[in-house]
């Protein structure tokens, strides 16, 4: 009898530690004041870019249960963690003290990849973010990262989803191309469909190439585009890309010639599913005109860029 007693008094056990456990790590979650955490997490964070990272305000985390995947809604559990007041360091040779500024951040993780060793982040937001792009002649840049070592050799995999934009500015100095240039990033007052010309648009350039090559030649270009797009729609590689969502208005120079340059580009850059990414650009180097207008599949593949480009 006694042994009867124990067995159902152990079976009880597990049964309350099976329902209690996750309820118990679902109010630790929600109710933990995760700004005690941040010594910890920016100790991480600096190695793994090996750089200094701070979080000068806040710390916050939330359960999150679905993820939308292609346009459906999946189970996938994690976490979305908010950091305010994020810096992100510089190398020691770089001009600025900082790469990166930005009055939030806010990451999802993935919760299961982690048995594996595996950070999967969906997505990341940029909160009005400041960031400094510098390039020597040597070929360092502050975008590159050189990580610390990982102890006993046992290194995590990380698998990053989409970056979201928002209104903020970038600084490009590259010393290769004496290029020195501050562009300025504004939410649009409402979305503009890709392809469509509004009031401020500047044609100039487009007209300018098309009278230089003739109307015969500029419609056998067209028409050729017009062609490729119809053969990767054909393989179901076309997707109609989204809105333009942001702004951007640029001045510098490039090797003494004044630069000056606006245009237009999405909200969402893709890096691990492939979705095109509208960019619109006019820019004025000294007497030269450029215009390119097109779409981004794969930052980091030149097979994925769409473009067309007129040079005056």
């Amino acid at each position: 009898m006694l042994k009867r007693n124990k067995i159902a008094l152990g079976a009880l056990g597990a049964l309350v530690l099976v329902v209690v456990t996750p309820i118990a790590v679902l109010a630790f979650v929600a109710t933990f004041d995760w700004n005690h955490a941040k010594p910890w997490v920016q100790s991480r964070e600096s190695a793994a870019l090996g750089r200094s990272v701070e979080i000068a305000g806040d710390l916050t985390a939330a359960w999150h249960w679905r993820q939308r995947e292609n346009g459906v809604q999946v189970w996938s559990p994690g976490l979305r963690f908010s950091g305010g007041g994020v810096r992100i360091g510089n190398p020691d040779w770089a001009r600025q003290p900082h790469f990166a500024e930005l009055k939030a951040l806010d990451i999802e993780l993935r919760l299961l990849p982690l048995l594996w060793r595996h950070l999967d982040i969906p997505s990341i937001r940029l909160v009005q973010p400041s960031l400094d792009f510098e390039q020597r002649k040597d070929g360092r840049a502050t975008w590159l990262f050189a990580p610390a070592q990982q102890q006993n050799g046992q290194a995590w995999g990380v698998d990053l989803g989409d970056i979201e934009f928002d209104a903020g500015e970038v600084h490009i100095a590259d010393e290769a191309r004496a290029l020195e240039l501050h562009a300025d990033i504004v939410p649009l007052e409402a979305p503009i469909e890709f392809g469509q010309r509004v009031e401020g648009d500047d044609p100039t350039t487009r007209r300018e190439v098309i009278r230089r090559v003739g109307q015969a030649a500029a419609q056998r270009l067209r028409a050729a585009a017009e062609e490729r797009e119809t053969k990767a729609s054909e393989r179901g590689k076309a997707a109609k890309p989204p809105p333009y969502l942001f702004g951007w208005k640029a001045s510098g120079t490039m090797a003494g010639a004044a630069v000056k340059g606006s245009g237009r580009f999405g909200g969402v850059l893709a890096l691990k599913q492939p979705k095109p990414f509208p960019l619109r650009a006019d820019i004025d180097i000294g007497t030269t005109e450029i215009a390119l207008t097109g779409t981004i599949t794969d930052p980091t593949s030149p097979d994925a860029v769409d473009m067309r480009l007129w040079i005056s």
